[in-house]
């Protein structure tokens, strides 16, 4: 999913944390942002096999399982742990995760198509991008999942804790920087 909806989540979650426990402010902004940091992991995508940065041991779960027992002791470690989980299931809906990396690089479930062998052998990053974006956006089941967990957290903020009203500027904009990509791969494909 993208980095947007991951935000959505880390609100929700983070608010959650915020509600139930009422932590000082640095911990629930290290929650919110543990998130969708996650996805930064891209930057490491040129180890990864096909260049896919789903199978590093950042979007598997283990990783994140391994924060729980220490949750016991703080319970920022539970929470980071839930949004680590949460990130890679909903990453699990678009075009799957390796779940269980670092053990196994197998991608799991996915409802999108996997990319042809053209686009995964593309060197344009330009082509290979635009294809993900353009194929992401046409499928009315992640658009109406985006859709639907926005206004979850717009709730979560309403009444939960309208202080943190201003995690949606990180919302924004990432959705104008996908917005931006998508428009720009639909002229590109429409010329």
């Amino acid at each position: 999913m993208h980095i947007n909806t991951h935000i959505a989540l880390g609100i929700i979650i983070t608010l959650l944390y915020s509600y139930l426990l009422n932590p000082i402010f640095i911990e629930v902004f290290i929650v919110f942002c543990f998130s969708f940091l996650i996805d930064f992991d891209f930057i490491l995508s040129k180890y990864a096999k096909n260049r896919n940065h789903r199978v590093l041991p950042t979007h598997g779960i283990m990783i994140y399982l391994f924060l729980i027992p220490f949750g016991f002791l703080l319970p920022i470690f539970f929470f980071l742990s839930v949004a680590g989980v949460v990130h890679v299931f909903i990453d699990c809906i678009d075009w799957g995760t390796a779940i269980l990396s670092p053990f196994s690089k197998k991608i799991y479930f996915g409802i999108l198509p996997k990319p042809p062998e053209n686009i995964i052998s593309e060197k344009s990053l330009n082509k290979r991008q635009c294809w993900f974006t353009l194929t992401y956006y046409k499928s009315k089941i992640l658009m109406s999942i985006e859709i639907i967990i926005f206004i979850i957290s717009i709730i979560s903020i309403i009444l939960i804790n309208f202080f943190y009203w201003w995690f949606l500027i990180f919302y924004f904009l990432f959705l104008f920087i996908h917005l931006f990509s998508f428009y720009k791969c639909k002229n590109l494909k429409d010329k």
